[in-house]
């Protein structure tokens, strides 16, 4: 079985309404590490839960394209863009992502969408 991966950048702010600042968990987000890397169970828009790999180093959300078409999320724009390695990629952005790690829910405005099949 491939497993296909999806990068997800996920920030926290917490702020306390006193003013002072005060470290308190919003959530407890379970994660695996394979290859010292962190694997979420990520749900997308309501969809079934799918593996995410926590990439602190990505600009943005992103979402691999057949992820995208079988959820059905539109997709708007496009340009091309330069990873780590040699060549090129096709980025394309979807709009008003729901992103659900267990009781953690956050909505990201943009992710991209870029298809990882040929990587």
């Amino acid at each position: 079985m491939r497993l296909r991966f999806i990068y997800f950048v996920l920030f926290f702010f917490a702020t306390s309404v006193s003013g002072e600042t005060q470290n308190h968990p919003i959530a407890t987000i379970p994660f695996e590490t394979v290859e010292n890397l962190i694997f979420l169970r990520v749900q997308i828009n309501g969809s079934r839960p799918l593996w995410f790999v926590l990439d602190s180093g990505a600009s943005g959300c992103v979402i691999e394209k057949q992820y995208a078409n079988q959820l059905g999320l539109k997709t708007e724009g496009y340009r091309e863009g330069k990873g780590a390695g040699a060549g090129k990629i096709q980025i394309k952005y979807t709009k008003d992502i729901l992103f659900s790690l267990g009781d953690f829910k956050t909505k990201v405005a943009q992710a991209m969408v870029i298809d990882f099949a040929g990587l």
